[in-house]
């Protein structure tokens, strides 16, 4: 039988790779092989929650540029300019059925943003877009979705 001595190891320095390809090798050579699954689960957890918080962080900015948009057009909402007013009335109509867009979850909330910004390419909307100004708002909301996927 084999004699084992414990000997400290100081671990501080070890990046997070290091130190679980430590505790990997240490566990398939020793006598508790059992527990390697839980400790892979474990660091598949740390890094699932760390893309969690970057997802989240990207989501609220898309959800932050996507507000953007939609209160550039209200800037309208009193224009006496009779086109600028019908472009604003007919944007609007149209962003109250994205309006719930942020509340959704991530996927649908992509697919409405794509639907969104499908509708704002195609006329009489894209004419409506040139005439208020608001294509740097639409690109915003175009970089921030690319960014989120």
């Amino acid at each position: 039988m084999d004699k084992y001595m414990v000997a400290a190891l100081n671990v501080r320095l070890l990046s997070n790779v290091d130190a679980a390809q430590l505790v990997q090798r240490f566990v398939t050579q020793g006598q508790i092989r059992e527990t390697l699954p839980t400790f892979q689960k474990s660091l598949n957890q740390v890094k699932g929650s760390s893309d969690s918080a970057k997802l989240s962080q990207l989501d609220r900015l898309r959800d932050q540029t996507l507000q953007l948009l939609f209160d550039a057009i209200g800037l309208y909402r009193y224009e006496e300019d009779e086109e600028k007013k019908r472009a604003y009335e007919d944007l609007n109509r149209l962003f109250k059925t994205f309006k719930s867009a942020k509340d959704t979850d991530y996927e649908r909330e992509s697919s409405m943003i794509k639907s969104l910004l499908e509708k704002l390419a195609i006329s009489p909307n894209k004419e409506a877009v040139t005439l208020l100004n608001i294509k740097t708002y639409i690109n915003r909301l175009v970089n921030s979705q690319a960014d989120f996927e």
